[in-house]
């Protein structure tokens, strides 16, 4: 029996299907290998459960009523916040090329066949789980790093003067910095060296 890592444990997935035995049987696979398993009988349910619970992955039926699962992935698709997910779609075996070609133009990342094959759908999940925490790693990694961008833009815009006009020793300086990025390399100062002399330094 596979084991799932540290890091998987507790994985938030969501299964959408209107047929509850189907449900039931990814529940049981799922939470035996330590998943935490929300359920929704119908597309509209399921986009109410993301929204509260925002699950690591989505395993989610294409035929349901109310919405579909095509809708359902282009939905979560146009949400920044949800636009990652990973989503496995649940095709049945008869159609299943049409609809593997129309879950992958929605957004979807894989799908598996009724009847489910239970060694293929735990494979499938961990994989996107995988790809799911290096995205969130990098997610954090960056959001770290605008926080810190935009501490140094902070500390840079006290030390150079600001833009605008500026009365020094009888003259009337107008300045204006605007780096291209976050932070810029440049740097300059004006200062009162003596009465009517100025001091001007510029860096780049």
């Amino acid at each position: 029996e596979e084991v799932i890592s540290e890091q998987q444990a507790g994985a938030k997935i969501l299964v959408v299907d209107d047929e509850p035995k189907n449900v039931r049987i990814l529940q049981i696979q799922l939470k035996a290998r330590g998943y935490t398993v929300y359920t929704a009988a119908d597309g509209l349910e399921a986009l109410d459960v993301v929204e509260k619970e925002m699950p690591d992955l989505i395993l989610l039926d294409i035929n349901m009523p109310r919405m579909d699962g095509f809708e359902v992935v282009k939905q979560i698709r146009t949400n920044e916040a949800t636009e990652f997910i990973p989503i496995v779609m649940i095709t049945a075996l008869r159609d299943t090329r049409e609809n593997r070609i129309k879950s992958i133009e929605a957004g979807a990342d894989d799908f598996i066949e009724k009847p489910f094959d239970s060694l293929e759908v735990l494979a499938r999940v961990r994989s996107l789980l995988r790809i799911k925490q290096y995205q969130d790693t990098l997610a954090k990694h960056n959001a770290r790093l605008e926080e810190e961008l935009q501490m140094a833009r902070s500390i840079q815009e006290i030390l150079i003067p600001q833009n605008g006009v500026l009365e020094l020793s009888g003259f009337r300086i107008a300045s204006r910095c605007c780096p291209e990025m976050a932070v810029g390399g440049d740097f300059f100062d004006i200062w009162e060296v003596a009465p009517n002399r100025l001091g001007v330094f510029i860096s780049d």
